[in-house]
């Protein structure tokens, strides 16, 4: 019995050890994505997305940084993430702001803003999301990019966030076990 609830336990463990951070920080990047967040239902900014945000500024005092890449569209009612940010933005930066309105999903931003960054030739990649999430969303973002920093903002962890991310984790991992299986 003791043996079947430990196997259980290193199961249930498993999203938390199977993702690896990124640690390269680079001095120069070419775009700086941010990763969206969904609105509060008038709009407003959660405290989540201010957090990436004011770090992504703070980061641009120390990193230089060609343009910002705002992801996210309306993925939870009818405001697009990419232009609250870029309301939140406007008057704090000079970097220009680059809007992905179009994704729904971690895994849409990093797609959409890839083909926003071969569009304009931006290879050094900065990815600025809040630190729970960042394992995931760097395993996610090795499929689009090869020169990644990982930039994490600190946060205030919820348990509605902890079993956000757990779920999201599993969800990836059962993904990526069936693309293995399929030859992919």
């Amino acid at each position: 019995m003791f043996y079947f609830l430990l196997l259980i336990v290193l199961i249930l463990l498993i999203p938390f050890f199977a993702f690896k951070r990124c640690r390269t920080q680079r001095e120069e990047i070419d775009a700086c994505l941010i990763l969206g967040c969904p609105t509060h239902e008038d709009g407003s900014l959660r405290r989540t997305m201010i957090d990436r945000l004011n770090h992504a500024l703070s980061i641009s005092q120390t990193v230089s940084i060609q343009a910002f890449i705002l992801c996210g569209g309306k993925a939870h009612n009818e405001y697009s993430e990419a232009q609250a940010m870029a309301d939140y933005l406007k008057d704090k930066t000079n970097i220009p702001l680059i809007l992905e309105e179009n994704s729904t999903t971690t895994y849409e931003n990093l797609k959409y803003a890839s083909l926003i960054c071969q569009k304009n030739d931006f290879h050094r990649i900065g990815i600025v999301t809040s630190s729970s999430h960042a394992p995931r969303s760097y395993a996610l973002a090795k499929k689009f990019f090869d020169d990644i920093s990982m930039y994490e903002a600190d946060e205030t962890m919820s348990c509605k966030k902890w079993i956000t991310e757990y779920v999201s984790r599993w969800t990836y991992l059962i993904i990526e076990a069936k693309n293995k299986l399929k030859g992919h």
